[in-house]
């Protein structure tokens, strides 16, 4: 009879997005799109770099319950945000490089997005977070807005991208390093369980990640009851 630790491992298996087809995939995507950002950008733009970030820096991915994979890039901006105010004229930079790549290319307001689909379906996204990065107090922020956002909902957000994936790569090691991926991913895929994809009401994946993070003892225990209660509605369905 298996143990109650083999079958998490066997269902954290199931879950954890791995390094197969799906994830070269969207890296050919990503490197794609960031050859045509670099080839359509606007002179008027300024100089940037970019990074990798999210779950697939960190290694927390699960395969989503929609088969909509998704791979998250940094741009970092050589900007002052004091001198672009409005960050949606930062991102717009970004939207109109990629506009007319797939038939979807929206920016949201943490990122721009650019959607694949297949028979109208999505399949693929890959989500570029814009951040303005010299800027006078050495700190790096995220542009927050979209193109009919109000003036009040469009502002440059404190972040520090880089930090926290050294934050979570260092936080544990050996068998702990394993143990903490595992329930973020077990936490993850509880919000696919009980949270539509639609809407805002869904904690975040760097929320629960932040969470396991903090409080990884806690949180081991009430896994334990979110993956058994998962593993039971999945049995009844």
């Amino acid at each position: 009879m298996p143990t109650l630790q083999t079958a998490f491992i066997q269902f954290h298996d199931t879950i954890k997005l791995i390094d197969t087809k799906e994830n070269q995939t969207l890296r050919d995507k990503r490197d794609i799109l960031l050859n045509k950002l670099q080839d359509r950008i606007s002179e008027d733009a300024a100089s940037y770099s970019h990074f990798n970030q999210g779950s697939y820096a960190m290694h927390t991915g699960i395969n989503p319950a929609n088969e909509d994979y998704d791979i998250d890039v940094g741009l970092a901006f050589d900007i002052d945000k004091d001198e672009y105010p409005d960050p949606v004229e930062v991102k717009g930079w970004v939207k109109d490089a990629l506009e007319g790549h797939t038939k979807s290319v929206e920016m949201k307001k943490p990122c721009v997005t650019v959607q694949y689909q297949c028979d109208e379906e999505p399949v693929y996204h890959v989500d570029f977070a814009i951040y303005a990065v010299n800027n006078k107090d050495g700190k790096m922020y995220l542009a927050r807005g979209k193109e009919y956002s109000s003036s009040v909902n469009r502002f440059w957000e404190e972040s520090n991208p880089h930090e926290l994936i050294r934050l979570v790569k260092e936080k544990f090691s050996g068998e702990d390093a394993k143990q903490f991926r595992r329930v973020v991913r077990y936490l993850k895929k509880w919000k696919t369980e009980k949270f539509s994809s639609t809407g805002h009401s869904a904690p975040t994946g760097i929320a629960l990640t932040i969470l396991a993070y903090n409080l990884f003892s806690l949180v081991i225990w009430l896994t334990l009851l979110i993956v058994s209660h998962v593993n039971i509605m999945i049995l009844l369905h």
